[in-house]
């Protein structure tokens, strides 16, 4: 009986082993995880706030074309 006690009780702990490092690494994956999420949501922000400029500074570039094209057609 003592012999099965003892290997039970070495079986439990290397389990309960095998858990801490399960724990652990699950823990780690679930930060690179968040991480992750956290980068993907500032670089959509910053693709946003890029998409924004560059529409605007289309549309600038746009008048002022259509602003030069009318003085050159009223000068000719």
């Amino acid at each position: 009986m003592t012999n099965v006690k003892e290997s039970l009780e070495r079986e439990i702990q290397v389990l309960g082993l095998q858990l801490d490092a399960s724990t652990a690494r699950m823990e780690r994956h679930a930060a690179l995880l968040q991480t992750g999420s956290r980068w993907s949501n500032r670089m959509n922000e910053w693709a946003e706030t890029i998409d924004g400029i560059l529409d605007r500074t289309s549309k600038a570039l746009t008048e002022q074309n259509e602003r030069i094209s009318k003085l050159e057609q009223k000068n000719s």
